[in-house]
This record gives C-alpha cells, sequence and structure tokens, in this order.
C-alpha cells in the first residue's frame, strides 16, 4: 500500500492477468493500480515508518511537538540516509513516497541551503500531521510489542548481511527493545543519550525551535 492509494505486486515478477483483474476488482472500493516494483513501494513505507512511528514511540510526542525539535529532525534525516544506503546494496529501486517524497532527492546535496531544505521539509510534514501520534507508541501504551523489527530492525538486519553500519537505526531498535521490556521510559529525554550526541550542534540556524 502507499499513501492515497491501493498498490498490487509480486516480489519478484511483474504484474500479470491475475493481478490486472484483481486491480481491477479492488478498483471499485478503492484506488488500486498495479506495479512492477512492489520492493521499492513496500521499502519507501518502511523508511517513512521508521522515522516518524518509531522516533514517536521512543519519545511520546505528538509528530508536530516532535518534528519541531532540530536534533530529532537531524535524527530524522540520518534513518533515512542509512535505510537508503541499505536498499542501494540489497538492489531495491526506492520508490516516491505518496507521489511526493523522493528520498533520494530528499538527501541530495551539502551544504547549509541543502540542510536547510530537508529541515524545511520535515517541519512541513510535522505541521501536516502535527496531531499523529505513532503506532507504534500506541502499542506500548497498550502493554503490546511494536512493529520495530519490521522497520528499522529489518534496515538492521539487512546492514547485517552487507557489513554496513547502520548506528542510528542500531540505536533506535536497541531503546524500543527497551521500552518494551520496561527497562526505559518513554520521554523525549532518550533523544538526550549518548548515542546521539553527534546530532547536536551544527548548523545552529537551521530551523531554531
Amino acid at each position: 500500500t502507499s499513501a492515497g492509494d491501493f498498490i498490487l505486486g509480486y516480489p519478484a515478477r511483474p504484474p500479470d492477468k491475475f493481478l490486472d483483474a484483481l486491480s481491477e476488482a479492488l478498483s471499485v472500493i478503492v484506488p488500486v493500480r498495479t506495479t512492477a516494483n512492489i520492493m521499492g513501494h513496500l521499502y519507501s513505507k518502511l523508511i517513512i515508518n521508521s522515522c516518524i512511528t518509531s522516533l514517536g514511540a521512543v519519545c511520546g510526542l505528538y509528530l508536530g511537538d516532535m518534528l519541531r525539535i532540530r536534533k530529532v529532525r537531524r535524527i530524522f534525516i540520518e534513518i533515512i540516509r542509512e535505510a537508503v544506503t541499505v536498499a542501494d546494496k540489497m538492489g531495491i529501486r526506492i520508490e516516491v513516497f505518496g507521489g511526493r517524497l523522493d528520498f533520494r532527492k530528499f538527501l541530495s546535496g551539502t551544504g547549509f541551503i541543502a540542510e536547510f531544505r530537508r529541515h524545511g521539509l520535515i517541519r512541513l510534514i510535522g505541521f501536516k500531521y502535527r496531531r499523529l501520534k505513532s503506532s507504534s507508541l500506541q502499542s506500548l501504551e497498550r502493554g503490546k510489542k511494536t512493529e520495530i523489527d519490521y522497520l528499522n530492525g529489518y534496515v538492521v538486519y539487512n546492514a547485517m548481511k552487507y557489513n554496513l553500519a547502520v548506528p542510528v537505526n542500531s540505536v533506535i531498535v536497541d531503546m524500543i527493545h527497551e521500552i518494551e521490556s520496561k527497562k526505559r521510559e518513554i520521554t523525549p529525554e532518550n533523544f538526550s543519550d549518548k548515542s546521539f550526541d553527534r546530532f547536536n550542534g551544527g548548523f545552529q540556524a537551521i530551523m531554531h525551535n
């Protein structure tokens, strides 16, 4: 699935007549389309959920409040950067999320202007969905496990297969496992963990709180 429509596809082969017929049947209920790159669509959704859903579970904030914090936005960017690196090794062609968010274009460029653009886009996401509450956070509040192993955990698992370092995704996975086992509280203070010290400072003027 993707934002705004329903996408059908096979993991390793193009759509066939059966899939076309299924798409036509379902289209009377919801917008449906087929794709030859279902893994690219799924990975695109995984990336955005690894940022929004997982970070929300770590801190307990609504999305708007969370993305007003510059340090969190920098962590958000690095989660994407690590996930894209892993996708490259896996041979996954990441699709544009929701028809608008192209992760490669998002990461392109260096320096103040490029960084300002990235932070600005994240702030816009936070404003548009400011009352969004992480589904993983809701699971934790009900005393249930989260989907972390299928989000950031999937990135970490595949990074290990290719001997890639994905330190931010790894820390997020560990933190949420600790929260699940009652060894860590859900609080914005989790972003003060020493694992995130490298996201302090730098480009101090960027979209300051």
